[in-house]
């Protein structure tokens, strides 16, 4: 059976940040496919494409942003059979009202997630918001 297919859209937020295991400092993952290395269980289970929308944080989301997410996933919609937006903790409930009119009738799912701490951080919350 072919594995579940999700595009991982990436707007910004603390989950696309990790701790600099030298310094202690909180940078952001040079790429995003970086991300790839912290999921391995679920990798296995469903085959992720990751894509870049922005890579700012969640004060700085506009309704530009907002805009750019429902054109890639109208654009990815044949391709994929869901969609997981990666964002920033502070405005992901306005980006989540503006998809929830944008994509309206829309046959597969659309989840929002983020963190509160970086994806690489032990005690941080990111890995498990991804799974």
């Amino acid at each position: 059976m072919a594995r579940t297919k999700i595009a991982l859209l990436y707007v910004g937020g603390s989950i696309g940040m990790k701790v600099n295991q030298k310094t202690g400092r909180i940078e952001p993952i040079e790429s995003l496919n970086e991300i790839h290395r912290f999921l391995p269980e679920l990798q296995k289970e469903v085959a992720l494409q990751f894509f870049s929308i922005a890579n700012v944080g969640s004060s700085e989301v506009t309704p530009e942003h907002w805009s750019q997410l429902a054109l890639a996933i109208e654009a990815l919609y044949d391709r994929f059979d869901g969609f997981v937006v990666v964002h920033g903790t502070n405005t992901m409930s306005y980006t989540a009202s503006a998809l929830s009119f944008s994509l309206q009738g829309l046959g597969k799912p659309v989840v929002l997630t983020g963190a509160l701490l970086p994806i690489n951080d032990l005690a941080g919350d990111g890995r498990m918001n991804l799974i």
